[in-house]
Protein backbone atom coordinates (compact mmCIF):
# COMPACT_ATOMS: atom_id res chain seq x y z
CA UNK A 1 0.00 0.00 0.00
CA UNK A 2 1.16 3.49 -1.02
CA UNK A 3 0.98 6.61 0.16
CA UNK A 4 0.49 9.25 -2.41
CA UNK A 5 1.23 13.29 -1.72
CA UNK A 6 -1.21 15.25 -3.45
CA UNK A 7 -1.06 19.04 -1.94
CA UNK A 8 0.86 18.69 0.71
CA UNK A 9 -1.40 16.02 2.35
CA UNK A 10 -0.93 12.16 2.62
CA UNK A 11 -3.17 9.54 4.80
CA UNK A 12 -0.99 7.53 6.96
CA UNK A 13 -1.48 3.38 7.26
CA UNK A 14 -0.05 0.86 9.97
CA UNK A 15 2.04 -1.90 8.56
CA UNK A 16 3.77 -3.54 10.97
CA UNK A 17 7.31 -4.40 10.50
CA UNK A 18 6.70 -4.58 6.73
CA UNK A 19 9.10 -6.55 4.73
CA UNK A 20 8.78 -4.39 1.07
CA UNK A 21 9.69 -7.05 -2.17
CA UNK A 22 12.51 -6.11 -4.58
CA UNK A 23 10.57 -3.75 -6.85
CA UNK A 24 9.85 -0.37 -7.10
CA UNK A 25 13.23 1.17 -5.97
CA UNK A 26 12.20 -0.10 -2.41
CA UNK A 27 14.99 -1.10 0.13
CA UNK A 28 14.31 -5.02 0.53
CA UNK A 29 14.76 -6.16 4.52
CA UNK A 30 17.42 -8.62 4.64
CA UNK A 31 18.68 -8.76 8.62
CA UNK A 32 17.73 -7.39 11.56
CA UNK A 33 19.97 -7.77 14.80
CA UNK A 34 19.66 -6.55 18.32
CA UNK A 35 21.30 -2.98 20.18
CA UNK A 36 20.10 -1.27 23.23
CA UNK A 37 18.02 2.08 22.30
CA UNK A 38 19.65 2.77 19.12
CA UNK A 39 18.79 5.97 18.21
CA UNK A 40 21.51 7.85 15.83
CA UNK A 41 23.71 6.29 13.27
CA UNK A 42 26.52 6.96 11.02
CA UNK A 43 29.16 5.05 8.41
CA UNK A 44 33.20 5.96 8.98
CA UNK A 45 34.47 4.67 5.85
CA UNK A 46 37.84 3.21 6.12
CA UNK A 47 40.81 5.17 4.54
CA UNK A 48 41.40 2.13 2.21
CA UNK A 49 37.78 2.14 0.70
CA UNK A 50 36.92 -0.95 1.73
CA UNK A 51 34.20 -1.43 4.23
CA UNK A 52 33.49 0.42 7.26
CA UNK A 53 32.61 0.85 11.03
CA UNK A 54 29.04 1.06 11.79
CA UNK A 55 28.26 3.82 14.53
CA UNK A 56 25.28 3.89 17.00
CA UNK A 57 24.46 6.38 19.71
CA UNK A 58 22.18 4.88 22.51
CA UNK A 59 20.67 7.61 25.21
CA UNK A 60 18.13 6.90 27.64
CA UNK A 61 15.43 9.71 28.89
CA UNK A 62 14.94 8.14 32.24
CA UNK A 63 17.54 10.33 33.66
CA UNK A 64 19.36 7.77 36.05
CA UNK A 65 19.57 5.50 33.24
CA UNK A 66 23.21 5.58 31.34
CA UNK A 67 23.58 6.10 28.16
CA UNK A 68 26.30 4.47 25.48
CA UNK A 69 28.43 4.53 22.15
CA UNK A 70 28.16 1.34 20.16
CA UNK A 71 30.34 0.23 17.05
CA UNK A 72 30.01 -2.89 14.73
CA UNK A 73 33.92 -2.89 12.63
CA UNK A 74 33.70 -3.31 9.15
CA UNK A 75 29.93 -3.70 9.48
CA UNK A 76 29.90 -5.12 5.32
CA UNK A 77 31.50 -8.37 6.46
CA UNK A 78 28.90 -9.39 7.77
CA UNK A 79 26.36 -8.31 4.68
CA UNK A 80 24.58 -9.84 3.26
CA UNK A 81 23.55 -12.91 4.73
CA UNK A 82 24.84 -12.38 8.26
CA UNK A 83 23.13 -9.69 9.94
CA UNK A 84 21.96 -11.87 12.62
CA UNK A 85 25.19 -12.39 13.73
CA UNK A 86 26.55 -8.55 14.53
CA UNK A 87 26.50 -7.91 17.95
CA UNK A 88 27.55 -4.21 18.73
CA UNK A 89 31.10 -3.54 20.88
CA UNK A 90 30.69 -0.30 23.76
CA UNK A 91 32.89 2.18 23.14
CA UNK A 92 32.14 4.31 25.64
CA UNK A 93 29.52 5.12 28.69
CA UNK A 94 31.14 8.41 29.90
CA UNK A 95 28.99 10.56 26.63
CA UNK A 96 25.97 12.13 27.93
CA UNK A 97 23.24 11.62 25.80
CA UNK A 98 25.17 11.27 22.97
CA UNK A 99 23.33 12.17 19.05
CA UNK A 100 24.59 12.40 15.73
CA UNK A 101 27.72 10.46 16.43
CA UNK A 102 29.87 10.60 13.19
CA UNK A 103 33.60 9.70 12.03
CA UNK A 104 36.41 12.07 12.46
CA UNK A 105 38.78 12.48 9.29
CA UNK A 106 41.64 10.51 9.59
CA UNK A 107 43.71 13.16 7.82
CA UNK A 108 43.27 15.27 11.11
CA UNK A 109 45.01 13.45 13.43
CA UNK A 110 46.52 10.63 12.02
CA UNK A 111 43.88 8.01 13.41
CA UNK A 112 41.04 7.12 13.66
CA UNK A 113 38.64 8.97 15.90
CA UNK A 114 34.90 9.36 16.20
CA UNK A 115 32.98 12.51 17.17
CA UNK A 116 30.03 12.25 19.94
CA UNK A 117 28.34 15.30 20.62
CA UNK A 118 25.86 15.14 23.24
CA UNK A 119 23.19 16.30 26.21
CA UNK A 120 19.23 17.02 25.62
CA UNK A 121 16.51 19.05 28.10
CA UNK A 122 16.03 15.46 29.91
CA UNK A 123 16.72 16.13 33.86
CA UNK A 124 19.94 15.82 34.31
CA UNK A 125 21.51 15.55 31.12
CA UNK A 126 21.32 18.77 29.98
CA UNK A 127 25.63 19.56 30.20
CA UNK A 128 26.43 18.57 26.95
CA UNK A 129 29.78 18.60 25.19
CA UNK A 130 31.67 17.16 22.33
CA UNK A 131 33.94 14.30 22.72
CA UNK A 132 36.65 12.53 20.65
CA UNK A 133 36.53 8.35 20.98
CA UNK A 134 39.42 6.43 20.10
CA UNK A 135 37.67 3.19 19.26
CA UNK A 136 41.24 1.49 19.54
CA UNK A 137 41.65 2.20 23.34
CA UNK A 138 39.49 1.23 25.88
CA UNK A 139 36.41 3.45 27.72
CA UNK A 140 36.34 5.29 29.18
CA UNK A 141 40.40 6.38 28.70
CA UNK A 142 39.40 6.76 24.74
CA UNK A 143 37.74 10.46 25.93
CA UNK A 144 38.88 13.69 25.02
CA UNK A 145 36.18 16.73 26.05
CA UNK A 146 36.74 19.46 23.21
CA UNK A 147 34.09 21.78 25.03
CA UNK A 148 34.58 23.63 28.27
CA UNK A 149 31.71 23.30 31.37
CA UNK A 150 30.92 26.87 32.05
CA UNK A 151 27.42 26.37 31.31
CA UNK A 152 25.14 23.89 30.22
CA UNK A 153 24.45 23.48 26.47
CA UNK A 154 23.16 20.46 24.63
CA UNK A 155 25.62 19.71 21.14
CA UNK A 156 23.60 17.31 18.08
CA UNK A 157 26.28 17.50 15.05
CA UNK A 158 29.67 18.74 14.18
CA UNK A 159 31.10 18.84 10.83
CA UNK A 160 34.68 19.31 10.55
CA UNK A 161 36.03 22.50 8.31
CA UNK A 162 38.65 25.08 8.30
CA UNK A 163 36.80 28.19 9.44
CA UNK A 164 39.70 30.68 9.80
CA UNK A 165 42.21 29.28 6.86
CA UNK A 166 44.78 27.85 9.01
CA UNK A 167 45.49 24.96 7.39
CA UNK A 168 43.75 22.92 10.67
CA UNK A 169 40.35 21.55 10.65
CA UNK A 170 38.05 23.06 13.04
CA UNK A 171 34.97 21.95 14.09
CA UNK A 172 31.54 23.10 13.43
CA UNK A 173 28.31 22.98 15.13
CA UNK A 174 25.41 24.27 16.88
CA UNK A 175 24.75 24.16 20.78
CA UNK A 176 21.54 24.97 23.16
CA UNK A 177 19.53 25.54 26.23
CA UNK A 178 16.43 24.62 27.30
CA UNK A 179 15.24 25.05 30.30
CA UNK A 180 11.90 24.06 31.70
CA UNK A 181 11.00 27.21 33.03
CA UNK A 182 12.44 29.88 30.45
CA UNK A 183 13.15 30.83 26.82
CA UNK A 184 15.77 28.36 24.87
CA UNK A 185 19.13 29.81 23.71
CA UNK A 186 20.91 28.27 20.41
CA UNK A 187 24.87 29.30 19.31
CA UNK A 188 26.56 28.35 15.45
CA UNK A 189 29.93 28.55 16.90
CA UNK A 190 33.37 26.66 15.89
CA UNK A 191 35.77 25.47 18.37
CA UNK A 192 39.42 26.29 16.88
CA UNK A 193 42.01 23.53 16.36
CA UNK A 194 45.23 24.48 18.43
CA UNK A 195 47.34 22.54 16.13
CA UNK A 196 50.47 20.56 16.83
CA UNK A 197 50.20 17.93 19.83
CA UNK A 198 47.71 19.80 21.68
CA UNK A 199 44.85 18.68 18.76
CA UNK A 200 43.93 15.72 21.03
CA UNK A 201 43.51 17.54 24.10
CA UNK A 202 40.89 19.91 25.50
CA UNK A 203 38.68 22.77 25.79
CA UNK A 204 39.47 24.00 22.32
CA UNK A 205 38.68 27.66 22.11
CA UNK A 206 34.58 28.48 21.14
CA UNK A 207 34.16 31.35 18.51
CA UNK A 208 30.40 32.27 18.33
CA UNK A 209 29.19 33.01 14.72
CA UNK A 210 25.71 33.55 15.43
CA UNK A 211 23.33 33.12 18.03
CA UNK A 212 19.44 31.25 17.38
CA UNK A 213 20.61 28.01 15.46
CA UNK A 214 19.87 25.09 18.10
CA UNK A 215 19.98 21.45 16.62
CA UNK A 216 21.22 20.70 13.19
CA UNK A 217 22.72 22.60 10.06
CA UNK A 218 24.42 21.71 6.65
CA UNK A 219 27.41 24.14 5.22
CA UNK A 220 28.15 24.70 1.28
CA UNK A 221 30.58 26.07 -0.99
CA UNK A 222 28.43 28.73 -3.34
CA UNK A 223 29.34 30.51 -6.64
CA UNK A 224 27.29 33.77 -7.11
CA UNK A 225 27.02 34.82 -10.96
CA UNK A 226 29.39 36.34 -12.78
CA UNK A 227 32.12 35.23 -10.08
CA UNK A 228 33.77 31.93 -9.87
CA UNK A 229 35.26 32.43 -6.34
CA UNK A 230 32.63 30.53 -3.86
CA UNK A 231 31.14 31.71 -0.51
CA UNK A 232 31.43 29.61 2.34
CA UNK A 233 27.45 29.35 3.89
CA UNK A 234 25.50 27.93 6.43
CA UNK A 235 22.23 26.59 6.60
CA UNK A 236 20.27 26.58 9.69
CA UNK A 237 16.93 24.01 10.71
CA UNK A 238 15.75 26.20 13.37
CA UNK A 239 13.91 24.21 15.99
CA UNK A 240 13.20 26.11 19.19
CA UNK A 241 13.00 29.57 18.25
CA UNK A 242 11.59 28.11 14.72
CA UNK A 243 13.12 29.19 11.21
CA UNK A 244 14.99 28.33 8.34
CA UNK A 245 18.29 30.81 8.34
CA UNK A 246 21.42 30.84 6.10
CA UNK A 247 25.01 32.27 7.44
CA UNK A 248 27.49 33.09 5.48
CA UNK A 249 31.14 34.60 5.39
CA UNK A 250 32.41 37.66 2.51
CA UNK A 251 35.76 36.64 2.37
CA UNK A 252 37.52 33.18 1.01
CA UNK A 253 36.06 31.37 3.94
CA UNK A 254 37.30 33.06 7.24
CA UNK A 255 35.39 32.78 10.04
CA UNK A 256 37.33 34.35 12.31
CA UNK A 257 36.81 37.89 10.33
CA UNK A 258 33.66 38.52 13.11
CA UNK A 259 32.75 41.78 10.60
CA UNK A 260 32.21 39.55 7.43
CA UNK A 261 29.68 37.61 8.43
CA UNK A 262 25.79 37.91 7.68
CA UNK A 263 22.85 35.76 8.32
CA UNK A 264 19.15 35.84 6.85
CA UNK A 265 15.48 34.56 7.13
CA UNK A 266 15.04 32.22 4.41
CA UNK A 267 11.64 31.15 5.95
CA UNK A 268 9.87 31.57 9.30
CA UNK A 269 6.46 30.53 8.82
CA UNK A 270 7.16 26.21 8.75
CA UNK A 271 7.05 25.53 12.11
CA UNK A 272 9.90 23.51 14.10
CA UNK A 273 12.77 23.08 11.48
CA UNK A 274 14.49 19.57 12.25
CA UNK A 275 16.80 19.42 9.75
CA UNK A 276 18.06 20.79 6.19
CA UNK A 277 20.46 19.16 3.97
CA UNK A 278 22.23 20.96 0.82
CA UNK A 279 21.59 18.62 -2.07
CA UNK A 280 20.34 18.62 -5.77
CA UNK A 281 17.22 16.85 -5.42
CA UNK A 282 16.30 17.07 -8.51
CA UNK A 283 18.99 16.26 -10.67
CA UNK A 284 18.98 19.67 -12.60
CA UNK A 285 22.45 20.36 -11.72
CA UNK A 286 21.67 23.06 -9.02
CA UNK A 287 22.02 22.82 -5.29
CA UNK A 288 18.66 22.43 -3.61
CA UNK A 289 17.82 22.70 0.55
CA UNK A 290 16.09 19.27 1.65
CA UNK A 291 14.33 20.26 4.60
CA UNK A 292 12.02 18.41 7.38
CA UNK A 293 9.43 20.41 10.31
CA UNK A 294 9.12 17.93 13.30
CA UNK A 295 5.65 18.17 15.18
CA UNK A 296 3.23 16.33 17.04
CA UNK A 297 0.56 16.77 14.30
CA UNK A 298 1.59 17.89 11.01
CA UNK A 299 5.21 17.73 10.68
CA UNK A 300 6.63 18.04 6.47
CA UNK A 301 9.11 17.77 4.18
CA UNK A 302 9.81 20.73 1.70
CA UNK A 303 12.52 21.61 -1.08
CA UNK A 304 13.75 25.35 -1.37
CA UNK A 305 15.21 26.11 -4.45
CA UNK A 306 19.04 27.78 -3.76
CA UNK A 307 18.46 30.99 -6.33
CA UNK A 308 21.23 32.37 -8.06
CA UNK A 309 22.13 34.84 -4.95
CA UNK A 310 21.49 33.00 -1.77
CA UNK A 311 22.04 35.83 0.02
CA UNK A 312 19.48 38.06 -1.53
CA UNK A 313 17.40 36.24 -3.93
CA UNK A 314 13.98 34.16 -3.49
CA UNK A 315 13.85 31.12 -2.27
CA UNK A 316 11.23 28.71 -4.23
CA UNK A 317 9.14 26.49 -1.82
CA UNK A 318 8.00 23.17 -2.75
CA UNK A 319 6.00 20.84 -0.57
CA UNK A 320 6.79 17.49 -0.59
CA UNK A 321 4.04 15.76 1.80
CA UNK A 322 2.77 16.84 5.49
CA UNK A 323 0.57 15.71 8.15
CA UNK A 324 3.10 13.88 9.76
CA UNK A 325 2.77 13.19 13.60
CA UNK A 326 3.70 11.79 16.51
CA UNK A 327 1.57 7.93 17.23
CA UNK A 328 2.29 8.36 21.31
CA UNK A 329 0.88 11.64 21.47
CA UNK A 330 3.41 12.19 24.31
CA UNK A 331 4.22 15.72 25.49
CA UNK A 332 7.76 16.49 23.43
CA UNK A 333 7.23 14.05 20.55
CA UNK A 334 7.44 14.70 17.40
CA UNK A 335 7.43 13.46 13.77
CA UNK A 336 9.50 13.32 10.88
CA UNK A 337 13.03 12.91 11.39
CA UNK A 338 15.34 13.15 8.71
CA UNK A 339 15.37 12.96 5.34
CA UNK A 340 18.33 12.34 2.48
CA UNK A 341 18.87 11.07 -0.85
CA UNK A 342 19.09 7.66 -2.24
CA UNK A 343 19.68 5.58 -5.23
CA UNK A 344 18.05 2.55 -5.92
CA UNK A 345 20.35 -0.02 -6.84
CA UNK A 346 18.34 -1.48 -10.15
CA UNK A 347 18.49 2.54 -11.20
CA UNK A 348 22.16 3.88 -10.96
CA UNK A 349 22.44 7.40 -10.00
CA UNK A 350 21.58 9.28 -13.56
CA UNK A 351 17.92 9.07 -12.67
CA UNK A 352 16.46 11.58 -10.04
CA UNK A 353 17.28 10.33 -6.69
CA UNK A 354 14.68 9.02 -4.09
CA UNK A 355 14.14 10.50 -0.78
CA UNK A 356 13.97 7.92 2.88
CA UNK A 357 12.92 9.73 5.63
CA UNK A 358 12.65 8.61 9.69
CA UNK A 359 9.20 8.81 10.83
CA UNK A 360 11.03 9.49 14.47
CA UNK A 361 8.12 9.45 16.82
CA UNK A 362 5.67 8.70 13.93
CA UNK A 363 7.26 5.22 13.91
CA UNK A 364 7.41 4.82 10.68
CA UNK A 365 10.27 4.79 7.58
CA UNK A 366 9.51 6.03 3.95
CA UNK A 367 10.51 6.55 0.47
CA UNK A 368 9.59 8.99 -1.69
CA UNK A 369 10.10 8.10 -5.06
CA UNK A 370 9.82 11.04 -7.84
CA UNK A 371 6.48 10.59 -10.07
CA UNK A 372 8.70 11.48 -13.05
CA UNK A 373 11.95 12.20 -14.25
CA UNK A 374 11.17 16.29 -15.25
CA UNK A 375 13.10 18.67 -13.16
CA UNK A 376 9.90 20.41 -11.92
CA UNK A 377 7.45 18.01 -11.03
CA UNK A 378 7.96 17.61 -7.45
CA UNK A 379 5.07 14.97 -6.95
CA UNK A 380 6.15 12.19 -4.95
CA UNK A 381 4.96 8.53 -4.36
CA UNK A 382 5.39 8.37 -0.79
CA UNK A 383 5.64 4.67 0.71
CA UNK A 384 6.04 3.23 4.52
CA UNK A 385 8.42 0.33 4.22
CA UNK A 386 8.88 -0.27 8.47
CA UNK A 387 6.46 0.85 10.46
CA UNK A 388 7.05 0.26 14.53
CA UNK A 389 4.21 1.09 15.95
CA UNK A 390 4.11 3.71 18.71
CA UNK A 391 7.86 3.74 18.61
CA UNK A 392 10.75 5.99 17.18
CA UNK A 393 12.74 5.15 14.59
CA UNK A 394 15.77 6.66 14.83
CA UNK A 395 18.47 8.37 12.06
CA UNK A 396 18.74 6.33 8.77
CA UNK A 397 22.39 5.66 7.46
CA UNK A 398 23.12 4.62 4.02
CA UNK A 399 26.54 3.37 2.63
CA UNK A 400 27.05 1.36 -0.68
CA UNK A 401 23.96 -0.99 -1.36
CA UNK A 402 23.28 -1.19 2.50
CA UNK A 403 20.91 1.23 4.66
CA UNK A 404 21.04 1.15 8.29
CA UNK A 405 17.38 1.56 9.98
CA UNK A 406 17.15 1.92 14.06
CA UNK A 407 14.20 0.77 15.77
CA UNK A 408 14.52 2.65 19.46
CA UNK A 409 11.73 1.23 21.18
CA UNK A 410 12.70 -2.07 19.76
CA UNK A 411 16.18 -2.30 20.66
CA UNK A 412 16.76 -3.34 16.89
CA UNK A 413 18.19 -2.29 14.19
CA UNK A 414 16.92 -2.91 10.75
CA UNK A 415 19.57 -3.73 7.53
CA UNK A 416 18.30 -3.20 4.14
CA UNK A 417 19.57 -3.87 0.46
CA UNK A 418 18.84 -0.87 -1.81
Amino acid sequence: MELIARSGLFVGVLLLNIVTPPCCGLPTLIGQFNVAKPAFTALYPYSSGNGSDLLISNFAANPFEGDAVFRVANVESYLPGNVFAITPDVMSHSVVWPNQISGVPESIFKKRLVAVPGGFLVPLKTEGAVTLLDPSLSAPENAVVLTDSTEKWFYHLVLWRDMDQDGDADVLTCRAQKPIIGSSKGELLWLENPGSTQKQTGPWKSHVIGEGPDIFFDEAKLVIPPSSSPLDAIFIAQFFKPALRVFWVNNTGNWSQTNQIFHRDIDTSIGPVFDVKVCDVNLDGRNDLLVTTNDAKNGSVLVYEIPDDFRTGEYKRHLLASGFSSRSGQVGKGAPGAAQLFHPSTQGNTTRPSIVLSGDDGGQAFVFTPRSQVKDDWNYTVTPFLDVGSGTVGGISIGGDYMFVPSYNQNKMYVYRL
